[in-house]
């Protein structure tokens, strides 16, 4: 009994030092990331996808425009009075301009 006693006395020291090495290499080579770079990561991701977003929100919004400009309004036209359709071309396009202009702002910022 003795033995293992001075044996773990002697050795004990050793191998916790050999462990805290060990665990340095660890660090060494997978470090670790701060709660802050992390959160600065999500923030630059966010702020990418958001423009990303404008850009495709504004493409949608400017496609739907020239649809409806090139190819429903005729169809409109034939389909209808000439009042109606200028009336609903009236209406659409200050909506369609102003939520086109929106994301554009949108996608400056």
């Amino acid at each position: 009994m003795a033995f293992t006693l001075t044996e773990r006395k002697l050795c004990e020291r050793r191998l916790s030092l050999g462990y805290e090495n060990l665990i340095g290499l660890v660090e060494d080579l997978f470090p670790t990331m701060s709660l802050g770079r992390i959160q600065l990561d999500a923030l630059e991701f966010n702020a990418r996808q958001t423009v990303s977003l404008g850009n495709i929100s504004a493409e949608v919004v400017n496609r739907f425009v020239g649809a409806f400009k090139d190819e429903l309004t005729p169809a409109f036209t034939a389909g209808i009075s000439q009042e109606m359709a200028r009336e609903l071309q009236t209406e659409f396009r200050p909506t369609m301009l102003n939520m086109s202009e929106t994301l554009n702002s949108l996608r400056v910022h």
